[in-house]
């Protein structure tokens, strides 16, 4: 088994290999700290390298090419949060949580699932859950856990399409099955650190005296001497009894730019902006008749139209504003 990620999932790696040593399973990292798994290079929303972390000066292809010959792993475990950050790619910023970031996100995601399937693994994706509540590591961003959560749709979707070759292990429907504010403790365990990693390694299903047990929970077949091939099912990750999909359990705020908005009031804001459409135009046909005849139910059909109208602009107003603010 091979780690690919950043620091968090570097920080799962002592646990793993404990675990795995228990079990006669030899478990490598070969993960980079403040460095997303795909490649581009991280930076802020505009376009600036963040002042606080180094930027990742490694050539991502060719470490995890280099990783997976070296180590030759039956498993790739993908453990990371740096892909919700911006990119320079090729000499042009994608914004994560755009349609077109999205779309490239996808696009390197399955560039790198190539790397890491070169020589025949299995790449099994562990999506992070959002900040917990209450915290001793502050009060949560809503925008960053919106991303986390967007993040962790976009791998389960890519993992749905390439189920031959990749599998999902859903922390989140673990240590937060409710959907944000995510609970500080889960059947009686705190699975996170007041450290800078939020994770507790050997409380998330990588040591055998915690529960939930995602990897514990798992089952992976897998035939001496075979090795998994892309696009067959040598081998299936069976998520630990009882677990479900997080992404539907509760409505969640969508990770785009500077965006926190539930689902509901999304589509609330759509069909007040139908209303303030359909408003306008009836204002526009009765104050033309009151201007031609004067009728008394026309300027009073009028003043209710203009009023609806203005009324219902509100929410749509704000949705806009919220969607196009910055974090």
């Amino acid at each position: 088994m091979l780690i690919a990620g950043d620091s968090v999932g570097h920080s799962l790696f002592p646990a793993l290999q404990r675990a795995g040593a228990a079990r006669g399973v030899q478990v490598e990292s070969a993960a980079l700290f403040a460095c997303p798994v795909v490649d581009g290079v991280p930076v802020d929303d505009e376009g600036k390298p963040f002042p606080t972390v180094p930027a990742c000066p490694v050539n991502r292809p060719e470490h995890y090419r280099g990783a997976v010959a070296r180590f030759r792993p039956d498993v790739v475990v993908w453990v990371s949060s740096w892909e919700t950050s911006a990119r320079i790619v090729a000499g042009r910023l994608s914004l994560f949580g755009t349609i077109d970031g999205n779309r490239d996100l996808i696009q390197r995601i399955d560039e790198a699932v190539g790397w890491l399937t070169s020589t025949g693994a299995r790449v099994v994706f562990v999506p992070l859950a959002p900040s917990a509540q209450p915290s001793a590591r502050g009060v949560p961003s809503p925008t960053n856990d919106a991303r986390i959560v967007e993040l962790g749709n976009v791998l389960r979707a890519y993992s749905r399409q390439h189920s031959g070759a990749t599998s999902v292990v859903d922390l989140p429907a673990l240590i937060c099955p409710q959907g944000p504010p995510c609970p500080a403790e889960v059947d009686g365990v705190v699975p996170r650190t007041r450290r800078r990693h939020p994770l507790r390694a050997d409380r998330v299903g990588v040591d055998r005296r915690s529960r939930p047990a995602p990897f514990a929970g798992a089952r992976v077949a897998l035939a001496p001497g075979e090795r998994h091939q892309r696009g067959a099912h040598p081998t299936r990750l069976i998520p630990a009894s009882g677990t479900r999909s997080w992404a539907n359990t509760r409505q969640v705020a969508s990770a785009r730019k500077g965006q926190d908005m539930t689902r509901s009031f999304q589509r609330f804001a759509g069909w007040a902006a139908l209303g303030a459409a359909a408003a306008g135009l009836t204002f526009t046909v009765t104050f033309s008749i009151v201007v031609r005849e004067g009728d008394r139910w026309a300027k009073w059909v009028s003043a209710v139209a203009l009023t609806t109208g203005g009324l219902a602009t509100l929410p749509f107003t704000i949705a806009l504003v919220r969607r196009h603010a910055r974090p």
